[in-house]
């Protein structure tokens, strides 16, 4: 008798009140600064990217690399798309990025 009561039993409906809640997905659209929710970026952080930057120097984006190698400073550093990099930060260090077609992408402190 006793094995009938558990099937009996284990074919009893749940109230859905004990059932754990379906979990809920959420999308952020704007996780924050650094993906930390809340945090904004520092404002000052724009101005530091181009603290070491002149203006004539700003112009070398989208010119062939040849000729920020002539341009910039032999302390600069450039580099391609496929160069490994020491990326310790330093506000001072100018740095060119160009891609695969040897045109300057962006230039940048640090």
């Amino acid at each position: 008798m006793v094995p009938v009561l558990v099937l009996v039993a284990a074919c009893a409906d749940v109230p859905d009140d004990t059932l754990p809640p379906e979990p809920v997905e959420t999308v952020q659209s704007n996780p924050g600064f650094g993906g930390i929710e809340g945090l904004e970026r520092p404002a000052a952080e724009f101005e530091v990217l181009e603290a070491c930057l002149e203006e004539s120097q700003k112009l070398l984006v989208g010119q062939p690399v040849a000729q920020a190698r002539l341009t910039l400073p032999a302390t600069a550093r450039i580099i391609g798309p496929d160069d490994i990099y020491v990326q310790d930060y330093r506000p001072e260090r100018l740095n060119a990025d160009y891609n695969a077609q040897g045109i300057v992408t962006r230039l940048w402190c640090g």
